[in-house]
């Protein structure tokens, strides 16, 4: 299974510290826990490396089968969801600690009503998107 996990730009030196939300992210961390390697990437080389605008399509090219975030809008979980890729919420800002709680399945996985709505109310139809529909 491989995980990717939102970074900022200056923590990719100590591979610790996972961003508050993936939308302020500007790097992710790769783990892969079959062969156990890891890697960081920032997004904008992802995104170059891949041909695409689309975090999704990138990640999915990579093979990230799921986030681990702290928070993560509705309409970004449920593009996720579509995408075939599962979101958990990180319990720690550490990254070392929520691949090991994700490896024992200690992690929550987001639901739709979980994560946050982005300015609206929980019912999506009161902002006009259409698309940000529970699932």
């Amino acid at each position: 299974m491989i995980i990717g996990l939102p970074i900022d730009k200056e923590a990719i030196s100590t591979n610790t510290a996972i961003s508050e939300s993936l939308t302020d992210a500007s790097a992710l961390f790769i783990h892969d826990t079959d062969t156990k390697s890891s890697k960081h990437v920032l997004l904008e080389t992802l995104l170059a490396h891949h041909e695409t605008e689309s975090l999704l399509e990138a990640l999915s090219r990579e093979k990230v089968g799921v986030l681990i975030c702290p928070e993560i809008f509705a309409l970004a979980y449920k593009a996720s969801r579509e995408a075939g890729i599962e979101v958990f919420k990180a319990e720690t800002l550490l990254l070392g600690k929520n691949i090991s709680l994700f490896k024992k399945g200690e992690l929550n996985p987001f639901t739709f009503n979980s994560a946050k709505s982005s300015g609206c109310s929980t019912d999506c139809s009161s902002c006009g998107e259409s698309d940000c529909k529970s699932d």
